[in-house]
Formats: C-alpha cells, sequence, structure tokens
C-alpha cells in the first residue's frame, strides 16, 4: 500500500491530507477522493510515510500525470510564499471543467482481447469496473484521454494575400470583422486560410468577400512565406545575448524594437522545444499571434486566456500539452499550462500590474515566473520600458542579465510640455495651450489620444448649498455621474441609482465635480464640431478584445480623437498620433500608497510613447503640481534617472525591494467587531515583527463590508506567514493576504 499526501481542488485550504493507495502514482496526478462525504478531486503532492486510519484513493482520473515534480515543487512555493491554498494553486495548471469536454477509452495491449479501443463507459457496462480495475493491475488494458472539442478537418491549404497597398486600404471602409482580417494581414500577409479562420474567429464567408472585392487573392499553398529580416543590428546583438540560459531584463523606450528581439530569440527555440509568450491584457494577444505567424508561418503558434470559450481553452491546453503548439500566447493564465518541452518563457510588459493576481490562489506572475526558471531551467525575458523596480535592483546586482534598447526604430521619443494649470487660461476641462495644440495637430490630420484616469462625467456630486457628497450605500467612496444613463455610479462594486439634482439633506442644488470620459468627450464635441470623437472605457468596453476595433478606425481616420483611461496606454502602435495629453494626473499623484509615485511614473512614460511612432510627436500633461519629480523625469522620458531617485527613497524606508511587503485585511460586517478582532491580531504579532497599523482601510466599507487593515515588512515572507497562519486559526475571520501587492489601496 502506498500513502500520498494529497491537495483538494477548489478548496481554500492550506492543509493538505493524507489518502492510501494499491497503486504506484505520480507527482500531480489527479484523483478522486472521498473528504467530508462529498467526491472531490485532489491531487497527489509527494509519496508519505505509512499512517493510520487513511481514506483510499477513489479513482484515477488520468492515465498517469500531465504534471511533473518541478510543477509540484513550484506549488509548495507559492503557497508557502503567498500563502495561498495548494489546491487551487494545482487548479492552476488545468483548464476548469476539464472533464467535460474529454471521454476516457480503454485501450487494449493484449493481442487476446476482442477489441482494440473502447469508450470507457461502454467497457464497464459490458465487463464492470472490477474487471477494468483487474486489467489494469495486469497490463492488459491502458486508459487514454482523449478532448471531446475536434479541430476542423483539414481542408486543401490555401493562402491568403493582400492585393492592396496599405495606404489604398486605410482609404477603405470595411466592416469590423473584414477590417479585422486586413489588420492580421498587415502583419502576416501569406497566412494560411485554415489560421486565419481559427485565430481570428472569422467566417470563411466573410474572407472569400474580400477575396469578391479585389482586396484579398486566395492561392494554392506553395509553402511558407516569409517576409524579409528587418532587425537592426545592435537590436540583433541584443537578442544574441538573451539566447544564453538565465534571467533576462530587456530595457528600450515604447517603439525600441523590443517584440523584434523577442522573435529573433524566439528562432533560436523552436528547435530546441516550446515557449510561452505572456501579454498583460488579452486584447493585446492578436497582435502578438500576428507578429508570430508574419516571423514563423508555418510554426503552430497557441493562445490561451480567461476569455476563451471552456471548450476551446481545453483543446489549447491539450495542444499545448501534447506538444502540438511550439508558442503559447496568453495572458498571466497560460504561464501555468504544462507546456511539452517547455525551454522559454517571455514576458512582455513585465511591470503591469495586471500579471498581479489578487483573487485566491493569489500569485505575481512575474515572480512566479522567475521560479519556475530556476526550477524547470528555463530562459526566462523581461521586457519593459517602464521595468520594475525590484529587477532593476537585480540587473545592477548581476542577479539577471541586464540589455538596453536605445532610442526608437523608428521616429523620436515625442516632445513632452507641463502645462501650469495654475498660470494657464482654463476652458472647461482644458487648458487653453492643449486646445491650440489640439487643432495643430487636427490641421495636420494627425490623431489625437486624451488619457484621462476616470470614466464616466464627473468623480463626484456635491451639493453647493451644504456640501452633501452622493455616497455609495455599499461603499465608503463617492459615486460618479454617468450622463449617457443619467445615473450615479460606483466604481467600486458597481451598484447604480437614477441620477437626482435636489439635495437629500437641504434641497440644494447638486452639482457635478472632477472630470471623466464622458465629459471630456461633450466637451471635445463642442469644440470641435464635425471631428470625429469617441472614448473607450469599462463603460463602453465589454471585452479587452472591443478594444482593438477603436484603434483599427482611429488607425483608418474614423476616429480624429480618442478618449480613454489607461488601457489606451497598452501595446497601441498606430503610427499618424501626432498628440498626446494628459489631463487630470494631479488625482493619480495624491493616493495614499507607497506605490503611487512610481505607478504614476510608468503610466505617464507608457502613454506618452504612444505619441510620434513614425515622426516627432508630442505629448502634454495638465497638472497643478508642476515640479513633481514624477512629472518632470518622465518629461524627460529618464526612467534610470527617475528610478534611482525612487529605490533611494525606498531603501531610507525599507520598502520593497529591500524588504519584503505584507498586506493584511480584514473584511467585517460590522466596524467594531473587525477592529476589535485585528486588533487582538496586531497585538499576538507586534513584539516580533514591524507592523504598520491596524488601520481603518482607505477605502473603509467595500460592498457592504467593512475593511480594517495592517502592513508588515519582512524578509522573507514564509516564516512571518506561518506565524500569522496560526494566529489566524485561532482568530478567525474573512482575512485576505498580499505579498508584494503592486498597490494597497
Amino acid at each position: 500500500m502506498f500513502y500520498y499526501e494529497v491537495a483538494i481542488s477548489r478548496l481554500p485550504l492550506l492543509k493538505t491530507f493524507v489518502y492510501k493507495s494499491s497503486e504506484k502514482l505520480l507527482p500531480g496526478e489527479r484523483v478522486l477522493v472521498d473528504f467530508r462525504r462529498n467526491k472531490v478531486v485532489g491531487y497527489v503532492l509527494r509519496e508519505v510515510k505509512k499512517r493510520r486510519k487513511t481514506k483510499k484513493i477513489l479513482q484515477r482520473l488520468d492515465d498517469g500525470s500531465f504534471l511533473t515534480e518541478s510543477h509540484v515543487t513550484l506549488a509548495f512555493w507559492m503557497s508557502e510564499f503567498y500563502g495561498s491554498p495548494i489546491g487551487m494553486i494545482m487548479d492552476l495548471f488545468f483548464p476548469g471543467d476539464i472533464g467535460k469536454y474529454t471521454e476516457e477509452y480503454v485501450e487494449s495491449l493484449s493481442p487476446l482481447l476482442s477489441f482494440k479501443r473502447m469508450r470507457k463507459k461502454e467497457f464497464v457496462k459490458l465487463y464492470g469496473e472490477e474487471m477494468l480495475n483487474n486489467y489494469l493491475k495486469s497490463g492488459i488494458v491502458r486508459l487514454r484521454k482523449e478532448v471531446l472539442v475536434k479541430m476542423p478537418k483539414p481542408r486543401l491549404k490555401r493562402r491568403i494575400f493582400l492585393r492592396k497597398k496599405i495606404q489604398e486600404l486605410l482609404k477603405i471602409n470595411l466592416p469590423p470583422r473584414q477590417k479585422e482580417i486586413i489588420d492580421y494581414l498587415m502583419f502576416h500577409d501569406g497566412v494560411l486560410l485554415n489560421e486565419l479562420v481559427y485565430y481570428l474567429g472569422v467566417s470563411r464567408k466573410t474572407v472569400f468577400s474580400l477575396a469578391e472585392k479585389g482586396i484579398i487573392e486566395i492561392k494554392e499553398d506553395q509553402g511558407a512565406v516569409a517576409p524579409p529580416e528587418t532587425i537592426e543590428k545592435d537590436r540583433l546583438m541584443v537578442a544574441e545575448s538573451c539566447k544564453e540560459l538565465g534571467k533576462h531584463l530587456v530595457f528600450g523606450p515604447t517603439g525600441s524594437g523590443k517584440t523584434e528581439v523577442y522573435l529573433e530569440v524566439l528562432k533560436g527555440y523552436l528547435n530546441k522545444g516550446s515557449a510561452i509568450y505572456l501579454v498583460p491584457e488579452t486584447s493585446l494577444t492578436p497582435s502578438i499571434i500576428a507578429r508570430i505567424k508574419g516571423k514563423f508561418p508555418d510554426v503552430p503558434v497557441g493562445v490561451y486566456h480567461s476569455y476563451l470559450t471552456r471548450a476551446r481553452r481545453v483543446l489549447e491546453w491539450f495542444k499545448a500539452v501534447k506538444g502540438e503548439t511550439k508558442i503559447l500566447v496568453g495572458s498571466r493564465s497560460a504561464l501555468f499550462v504544462p507546456m511539452k518541452d517547455l525551454k522559454i518563457i517571455l514576458i512582455d510588459e513585465e511591470h503591469d500590474e495586471s500579471y498581479y493576481q489578487r483573487n485566491e490562489p493569489v500569485y505575481d506572475a512575474v515572480k512566479v515566473a522567475e521560479k519556475m526558471g530556476e526550477l524547470f531551467g528555463l530562459n526566462v525575458i523581461f521586457g519593459s520600458a517602464t521595468p520594475r523596480l525590484d529587477h532593476c535592483v537585480s540587473a545592477k546586482k548581476g542577479e539577471m542579465k541586464f540589455h538596453v534598447l536605445k532610442g526608437r526604430a523608428l521616429g523620436e521619443l515625442p516632445e513632452v510640455e507641463i502645462v501650469d494649470m495654475r498660470r494657464e487660461e482654463r476652458i472647461g476641462s482644458f487648458s487653453k495651450t492643449v486646445l491650440d495644440e489640439m487643432e495643430k495637430t487636427l490641421n495636420r490630420r494627425e490623431r489625437v489620444l486624451i488619457f484621462s484616469r476616470r470614466k464616466g462625467f464627473s468623480g463626484y456630486v456635491k451639493c453647493e448649498e451644504c456640501g452633501y457628497v452622493v455616497r455609495c450605500k455599499n461603499c465608503d467612496v463617492s459615486m460618479s455621474y454617468h450622463s449617457s444613463k443619467n445615473v450615479f455610479k460606483c466604481h467600486q462594486c458597481g451598484y447604480e441609482t437614477p441620477a437626482f439634482s435636489e439635495c437629500p439633506v437641504c434641497g440644494g442644488r447638486l452639482v457635478p465635480f472632477g472630470t471623466g470620459t464622458e465629459r471630456i468627450e461633450r466637451e471635445l464635441v463642442r469644440f470641435f464640431p464635425g471631428v470625429k470623437i469617441a472614448r473607450i472605457d469599462r463603460e463602453v468596453i465589454e471585452k479587452p478584445h472591443d478594444v482593438q476595433k477603436y484603434l483599427d478606425e482611429l488607425q483608418e481616420g474614423k476616429i480624429d480623437i480618442l478618449v480613454g483611461t489607461k488601457m489606451i496606454t497598452k501595446g497601441l502602435d498606430i503610427p499618424n498620433i501626432g498628440l498626446v495629453c494628459v489631463l487630470d494626473v494631479d488625482g493619480l499623484l495624491f493616493v495614499p500608497d507607497y506605490t503611487t509615485n512610481v505607478r504614476t511614473f510608468q503610466l505617464l512614460v507608457q502613454v506618452f510613447g504612444r505619441s510620434g511612432r513614425r515622426g516627432r510627436g508630442k505629448a502634454i500633461i495638465q497638472t497643478w503640481n508642476p515640479n513633481d519629480p514624477v512629472l518632470t523625469f518622465a518629461s524627460k522620458h529618464d526612467v534610470p534617472g527617475y528610478y534611482d531617485l525612487e529605490l533611494e527613497r525606498r531603501k531610507e524606508l525599507s520598502y520593497p525591494p529591500y524588504s519584503h511587503l505584507i498586506h493584511v485585511i480584514l473584511e467585517s460586517s460590522t466596524p467594531l467587531t473587525g477592529w476589535d478582532l485585528i486588533k487582538t491580531v496586531v497585538d499576538k504579532l507586534k513584539n516580533f515583527y514591524n507592523i504598520l497599523g491596524p488601520s481603518e482601510h482607505p477605502i473603509f466599507k467595500l460592498r457592504g463590508l467593512y475593511r480594517h487593515h495592517f502592513i508588515v515588512k519582512v524578509d522573507t515572507p514564509e516564516s512571518f506567514l506561518k506565524d500569522l497562519q496560526k494566529v489566524l486559526k485561532i482568530y478567525k475571520g474573512s482575512w485576505k493576504i498580499f505579498v508584494d501587492p503592486p498597490s494597497i489601496v
């Protein structure tokens, strides 16, 4: 009899359990066990010594394990470092509901049996479960699991080519789905018809309609069509250096050719094994796939993220596990797909906070990728125009190889002007300087990008008589006014209520304050009649891929001015943006969070980089604090200079990366109960650790619950988390724990 430590799937438990089996099982194998009188999925972690009173494993769910010992080691490390439930961490390696899209078969290994292959259900129905178990033990048969979701049947291979030049295409008005095809072909002319249909999810009818218009042509496949090499000499040298095994940080301004470097590095690994290519937003996957297919036309590329259907996720997962996918592109969840022969991980825009998962199981995908590099012996490449501070420190220490790309591959970095709003003539939300510059840009037939940190019409609504502010009934925050729906809305919990104009306290007039994307859009329509204006924020974008439609229209000239929130700062490569305006940066600078300064700096550098991708563009910041170091360094595109300043400040205060910061939040139904509980926990720990707090959270009430929090600075999170868990076993509550979070608000 064998005894195994097992983690229970989908349950928020740090504890593991021991089960026994008459069969030898493998690390990471999925099994069915009896847990609290329910049949649940568990994961075999490792073999242990004999234990008394152990339950028997009910069933093996797969023919062996899809994982290795290294995957299990990684799961243990994540659980210890982040304090996350190990069963939920193991869930990350598998697509949800994998069993619903698979079928088990019994395969004969003996010529004496009357069948070669039979569905397991049919076998059990004919011969019984006991005979199946006996056959399996004796090695007469084996179980095989196959995906029920099938790929389209092979058809005649045909390739799609553009017949018109890009300049001509930009003048043609096409439906969104046809335009999506054209955008893809701009990166990858000569794509296989089957691949285009698969990656974009378009119908063949849509493709053929473009052929009928003479915009594309469809030819029988004559082999791969690879574009000419365009990587410059200095970028080629960086790419060659990045092929050495280890951890690499690629730093360069937006538009400096980091993607070209990644693709050149991939070229050296395709004969050795497979690769994972991570992006921070799922909306970026189509353009990255097009770039990859343009460089490697015959290489099978997969995609994996949460916006795929469940069936598609299972299919992509199995293809990657079986080795049918060479390059897997996706968001943070793609990191955990157990790809066959994985050799390299690339993480684009590595600074982005989207790589940090705040829901259970909590983890930082960038940090996990580093650990995977150590455990799996992988090459790991991180790239950004504004890298993570801890990686900059690691690079200085020589713990990570540092590569710098100087200047842009095309165009120059934009000129940045800081407009002092204390001395500037204001017209609505805009300074006269910004409006004048917008007019000049539009007269040159260039596009304008407007960044605002807030959606809605106004940030809050206030009574001009008594000062009453409309607040959310569920959260300790003011509600924003949305003019398109005429509602007050909470941007924390989503609660909405019809807007009203009279103060419920004194009957005075309610007035909207602050600037949001709706107000900016309305003002621009008044300032620039006849100009095509659009906005993108979470109110108009339901799925990340919807962003692409607006970007296409911006590039085509169907949009002259695009107003947006943070989502417009990521992965935007539009050559004709002549001006970028940042309107309300001051609201970002004064958030009560130790990460506020560096996050604002990174956002500014990223959004400035959207201007002048093919020429000399311009960016303008409106501010009441023109001498703030964040703004002055960002205006000069001086990343190293600002990082030195920020790192010096953090070193003095012992903030990350010079310590690890653990943020502990308690949610409770009443304020007094929560305060008594968290104070008791802190009292138990404060003699042993440097604790800041407890106190009320900056957003004290959220979704109907009251929140208190405290912060701990430690050298090793694992030791503190062990002590914390011992205390929390006694003082139970709704606790949330975040290790080195990108923000604490």
